[in-house]
């Protein structure tokens, strides 16, 4: 309990003028969370519920966020 996590959004991929290549630019940091409760007994079924310490979540980016223990 009292873990922190982050909530962090994808970077986005654009085309290096330099090479052609796709590159994929860091993730920026979007909430900070605070573990306060863990459930479940086998991998199958665990899970954690977080508060949200700092940021905000807006769930229409969910599908560019992810969630990490490390910056």
């Amino acid at each position: 309990m009292g873990d922190r996590l982050y909530v962090m959004r994808s970077g986005e991929t654009i085309k290096s003028q330099q090479t052609g290549f796709d590159i994929t630019l860091p993730p920026t940091k979007v909430a900070e969370l605070r573990m306060a409760s863990t459930f479940g007994d086998a991998e199958t079924n665990e899970g954690s519920v977080t508060t949200i310490v700092s940021g905000a979540v807006n769930a229409d980016e969910r599908s560019q966020l992810f969630v990490t223990d490390s910056l």
